[in-house]
This record gives C-alpha cells, structure tokens and sequence, in this order.
C-alpha cells in the first residue's frame, strides 16, 4: 500500500472514530499564517548531581519571544454541530537564558547553573467555533506534536550540553476579524506543556556527574495574520 493511501486511510480512521464529517465544501477556506509569539515559560529542574549528591531541582520562570507559520482549512470538519479547523504549525523561538540552583540544591544554593535553551515545534491544532459575528469568530483550540530543545548548562564545576525532543500539548482560545476579502487578523492566548528533556553531566574531568532535565509550562499570547489561499 502506497504511504499516501495508508495516511489518507488514517486520517479518515480518525475523523470517524471521533465522530467527525465533512463541512460542506462552500463553506471552507484554506489559509496560511504567520503569528508573533511572546511567551512566560515556566521551567521546572529536576535531576540528580553524583559529584556533589544532591537535588537539581528548582523552577524558575523567565520571557522568550518566537514566531510560528501556520496551514490551516477553516471550518473543515464538524463535530456535533460545531466546525472544526484543522491547523499544521512550526514554531521557533530564540534562546533564553535561565539560572537555577545548583550545590547544595534549595533553599540555600552556594553554585548556580547558568542554562541556555533553544526551543522549535511543531505540531497540530484543532479549533472549535465557539461564537460567529458577521465578520469576526472565536475558536477553542487544542493541540500537540513534537517539541526540540537545545540545551547548554554550566555551573563552573559540572556542565552539560544535548538536543533532544519531547511530546507537547497545547490548549487556548483565539479570536479572528475579517480584514479584506482575503484576510483575518487573529489573537489568541494559549498554554502549552512540554515532556521532559535531560542531558547528562559531567565534572572538569570528564566523568560523569549526574544529569539535568527540565520541562515547561508556557502562557503564550499570539498576534498574527491569516491570508485566504485560492480566492
């Protein structure tokens, strides 16, 4: 079986098993977009350090900003009466720097790890209307896909660096306006939760000295711009 057929068989899987038909065909509008991110990422330490024997655990929340391209068909599915907008997103971010306890871990920390963190997604979202004006909507979102982060650390005596990815789920609203016969204005706050990234430590010498590990829980505002493909 050819690899677009089993992934059309799928998706159609899915859409019954949930329940999900077809809007009708007048009524939906591919679309492309572009959102300006800024963002609070809550990032929650944990590991072990070997060389000293204590806990890396501490949560300090710090600011990234980022930008995300979207594919969406608005109003493509509906589900119970509601419609659905199935969304494909790529996210990335710049790195931030974030500074968490070190020896002898909390309350009282002497060292620090100083952290630089890289963060890009990418993922699916699904938007239920909520309420429709002549020339404005409001949608509920859920989501989820794959989060990389790149992380560096150093607290003068272990360091660590490593890529890796996780799982993330995403939940938020969004408004839209109308703007022209081909455009939407959009904002949205959303919240987003990543799986746990760890990289392992080692000592001035090379050995081995425990690991870090972090994940995150980020409130996200979004201004962005739809435009209507195909019009």
């Amino acid at each position: 079986m050819k690899k677009s057929t089993l992934l059309s068989s799928t998706v159609i899987a899915i859409c019954l098993t949930l329940g999900l038909q077809p809007a009708h065909a007048e009524g939906t509008k591919r679309y492309i977009g572009l959102n300006l991110i800024a963002g609070a990422p809550i990032n929650a330490f944990d590991g072990y350090n070997t060389a000293g024997n204590f806990s890396n655990k501490d949560t300090v929340q710090v600011d990234y900003q980022g930008i995300s391209l979207t594919y969406g068909i608005q109003d493509k599915w509906n589900w119970k009466g509601v419609t659905i907008t199935p969304e494909v997103e790529l996210a990335w971010f710049n790195d931030y720097d974030v500074v968490s306890a070190s020896f002898p871990g909390l309350p009282n920390p002497a060292f620090h790890y100083r952290s630089n963190i890289q963060t890009g997604r990418i993922g699916v979202n699904l938007w239920g209307l909520v309420n429709k004006g002549t020339r404005w909507r409001t949608e509920f979102g859920i989501g989820g896909g794959v989060v990389y982060q790149d992380i560096q650390t150093d607290d003068t005596v272990v360091s660590g660096s490593k890529s890796s990815t996780s799982g993330y789920g995403m939940v938020g609203l969004r408004y839209l306006r109308d703007v022209g016969s081909r455009g939407q204005l959009s904002a949205s706050a959303v919240v987003v939760k990543t799986g746990r990234s760890s990289i392992s430590l080692t000592d001035l010498g090379g050995l081995d000295a425990g690991n870090l590990s972090v994940s995150t829980l980020t409130p996200e505002f979004r201004i962005g711009y739809h435009l209507a493909l195909g019009q």
